[in-house]
C-alpha cells in the first residue's frame, strides 16, 4: 500500500508540533493548502489578526467554497485534504495570515501566497503553484528567457512585507512554480532578513538560469534550500538546480507524478528513490535541447505566438479550452496557418522530441 499525505494526517494529525517538530512532509502540506481560494476569508494585510485553519475552513463552507473546483491542473482531492487537515490537532490551530491573489494578463502575472504562524513561533510562507489560468502558464514559459518574472518580484515583496510585520524565524515553500518562488525570495532577500530564514522548500518546481545559481547570494543560503522531485519529474528539472535535490517515490507514473498526493511517505519523511526514471531523463534532455537550440528572443517569440493562439479561442483557463475541445482545436489549427514557418518549426520540435514513439517503452 502506498501511503501519502492523507495517511500522514491519520498517523500524526493528533500529535502537536510541540511533541513532533516541523518536517519535510509538513512543508508539502502547507504548500498544498495555498491552492485554496481564501479571498474574503483571510485579509491580505499582514498586520491583520490571523484566523485558525479550522475557522478558515468553516468560513469556506459558509461561502459554499469548501469543495472548490480548482481546474484541470490542481488535484480534485485538494479541498477534501484541507478539510481533513483542519480537523487535526496538528493543523487546526495553525494561524493563517495575509492571503494575496493576483492575476493580471496585461503584466503577465499569476501570484498567490499565504502565511502560516506555527505553535513554535515560526512562520511558513506558502507560495501557490501554477493554477489553471493561461496567464500562469505563460509566466512559467517566460522563465526560460526572462528573470525575474513578475511573480518572482511579488514573492520577494511579500516576504519583506511579512518579515516587517511579524517576528520570528521564517520558512518558505511551495509546490510547482510556488517552489521556485520560495527559493527566489530566499536567495534575493536582504542579508539581514536572509538570516531569519530557516529553510526554503521547492517541491517539484523549476530551477533557475545558471547566471542566478552562480550568484554569491545563492551560494550563501544554499545549505538551507531543499528541493524534492519525484522519480519522473518534468517541471522540477526545468532550468538549473545546483542544490542537491532529493528524489521521491510516487504512486503515479510519468508526468502525473507532479501530483503531490502521489508522493509516498513513511513516518514524517518522503520515501526516497535512488535515481530518476528514464522518462524523466529523456524529457529533461528533450526540453533542454529545445531551450538550448533557441536564443532568448526566439523563446520569447515562440511563447508569445503559442499563447496568442491559445487565447484566440477566447479561453482564459485550461479548463475553458478543454470544455470545448473540438471547437478550440479548429480555431487553433486555423491560427497556426498564419504563423511563420520558423516559429511553427520551433514549436513543433519540442512536441516531436517529447513524443518519439520508438522511446515510449523506455520511459517506464
Amino acid at each position: 500500500m502506498n501511503n501519502n499525505v492523507f495517511d500522514y494526517l491519520d498517523w500524526r494529525g493528533d500529535i502537536g508540533f510541540d511533541l513532533d517538530g516541523f518536517s519535510e512532509v509538513d512543508n508539502l502540506i502547507l504548500s498544498i493548502i495555498s491552492y485554496m481560494d481564501f479571498s474574503n476569508v483571510i485579509p491580505p494585510e499582514p498586520m491583520c489578526g490571523g484566523i485558525t485553519l479550522a475557522e478558515a475552513e468553516r468560513r469556506l463552507a459558509e461561502l459554499d467554497r469548501d469543495r472548490q473546483d480548482l481546474g484541470l491542473i490542481i488535484p480534485d482531492q485538494t479541498s477534501d485534504f484541507v478539510k481533513q487537515a483542519a480537523r487535526t490537532k496538528r493543523f487546526s490551530n495553525v494561524l493563517l495570515y495575509s492571503y494575496v491573489d493576483k492575476i493580471d494578463a496585461d503584466i503577465g502575472i499569476q501570484f498567490s501566497a499565504i502565511t502560516f504562524s506555527l505553535p513554535d513561533k515560526t512562520l511558513f510562507i506558502s507560495y501557490r503553484g501554477t493554477d489553471d489560468t493561461l496567464v500562469g502558464w505563460k509566466e512559467n514559459f517566460n522563465m526560460s528567457f526572462a528573470s525575474p518574472v513578475p511573480a518572482q518580484v511579488s514573492a520577494l515583496d511579500y516576504l519583506i512585507d511579512i518579515a516587517y510585520a511579524k517576528r520570528g524565524k521564517i520558512r518558505l515553500g511551495g509546490h510547482s512554480k510556488g517552489g521556485n518562488l520560495a527559493i527566489w525570495a530566499a536567495v534575493n532577500a536582504p542579508s539581514r532578513l536572509q538570516r531569519r530564514i530557516i529553510a526554503a522548500y521547492n517541491n517539484d518546481g523549476p530551477g533557475f538560469e545558471k547566471r542566478i545559481t552562480d550568484l554569491p547570494e545563492y551560494r550563501e543560503i544554499a545549505d538551507r534550500l531543499f528541493t524534492f522531485i519525484p522519480e519522473s519529474s518534468v517541471v522540477g528539472l526545468l532550468l538549473e538546480h545546483t542544490e542537491a535535490y532529493q528524489i521521491v517515490k510516487s504512486s503515479q507514473t510519468a508526468l502525473w507524478q507532479h501530483d503531490p498526493f502521489s508522493w509516498e511517505i513513511k513516518g514524517s519523511e518522503f520515501i526516497k528513490a535512488a535515481s530518476l526514471s528514464n522518462f524523466s531523463k529523456h524529457t529533461d534532455r528533450a526540453i533542454s535541447d529545445w531551450i538550448g537550440s533557441l536564443s532568448p528572443d526566439e523563446r520569447r517569440h515562440a511563447t508569445d505566438v503559442l499563447f496568442s493562439i491559445l487565447e484566440s479561442t477566447g479561453a482564459k483557463t485550461l479548463s475553458d479550452i478543454n470544455a470545448a475541445k473540438l471547437k478550440n482545436i479548429g480555431i487553433i489549427m486555423k491560427s497556426l496557418t498564419n504563423v511563420d514557418k520558423k516559429t511553427k518549426d520551433n514549436l513543433s520540435v519540442l512536441v516531436k522530441r517529447l513524443f518519439e514513439f520508438d522511446r515510449l517503452f523506455q520511459w517506464k
